[in-house]
This record gives structure tokens, sequence and C-alpha cells, in this order.
């Protein structure tokens, strides 16, 4: 019978710490004051059918990275959004209500801001913009001031160590195979 106890108190303890983990990676991408003032109700479809009348609103966006430019100090990041979820990341096996751009003023490192990472923003409303889409047709796009930019940061395994050929054991760097 204890032994049955230990077991199962030792399962509690692995479900606890499991929920623990779990719990830190699914935490919010922004801080309730980083999203107060912005009007969630706003949803991008509306702000695409009326851009002009959503100018000066804050907002909650997200999506893919399409492309960056950098002119100056200014830093213009193309979007394909994607609706977001209760935790503000873009569920991206929904489908995409087009595109818009995201300016600010903040440096854009090329290591961060690559196309296909997920991106969410908070930010106001600036006039749209006519853009050109791949088969020549213009489209009235809208334009986000960023305030606050979350960038989905890759994983990269064991901490930025890469397990090479040279770090697996019996491999004796440069000759390769050892005999231990």
């Amino acid at each position: 019978m204890v032994i049955l106890y230990r077991s199962a108190g030792k399962q509690l303890l692995g479900g606890l710490l499991v929920l623990f983990v779990l719990a830190g990676c699914a935490s919010p991408v922004f801080t309730p004051g980083e999203i107060a003032g912005a009007d969630r109700s706003v949803s991008f479809r509306e702000l695409v059918e009326h851009p002009h009348s959503y100018v000066g609103s804050h907002v909650v966006l997200g999506g893919e990275i399409v492309s960056v430019a950098r002119v100056g100090i200014v830093g213009t990041v193309a979007v394909r959004e994607r609706p977001l979820g209760p935790d503000f990341r873009p569920d991206l096996k929904k489908p995409s209500g087009g595109v818009f751009l995201v300016r600010t003023g903040a440096p854009l490192s090329e290591d961060l801001y690559r196309a296909g990472r997920t991106i969410e923003v908070v930010g106001k409303v600036l006039k749209p913009e006519w853009q050109t889409d791949a088969e020549g047709k213009k489209l009235l796009v809208p334009v986000v001031r960023a305030r606050t930019v979350h960038v989905e940061r890759p994983v990269t395994g064991q901490g930025g160590f890469y397990p090479g050929p040279y770090y697996y054991p019996g491999w004796v760097y440069p000759y390769g195979p050892g005999f231990f």
C-alpha cells in the first residue's frame, strides 16, 4: 500500500512540474499595460474595408512577416495578417485577411525580423497607403505605427549549441572517428 501512495505522489509531482513548464511556455505575448488602450473590438476585416475610419485608433494585430525594409531610421515590416488567439498569438491555421504594414523607429535586427516568422503588434493606426501586389493590382493597405512589437524567436535546440559531428563522443577533431 505504501508503494502505491509513493508512485501516486511522484505522478502528482511530475504532473505539476509539466503543468508549470507548459504554463511558462504559454505565457501571454503582451502585458496588460502594453495592451491597455487598444481597441480589441476592431477586426482586421473592418480595418481593411474602412481604413480611414480607424486612423488614430490603437489596435492589436498579428501574422507572418512577408518582408522587411529599412530606410534611414524608419523600418517597415509587411505582415500577412492572421487572426489572433486569446493569448494574442497568430493562428496560422486560419486564413489570412490580407496584408498590413508596421512602421517603427526601433532597430530591426536581420536575425530576428525574417520572412515567415510570426509577429504581434500593438500600435496606432495611421493613414493607409497604396501598395502594388505581386499581380500588379493596387491595394489600399492599413499602416500601424508600432508601440509594442513581439517577434517569435526561433528555437535553436540546445541553447545555441550546435551538436555537429565534432562534438559527438568518439569523434576526435579534426581527424574523424576516434578509437577510445
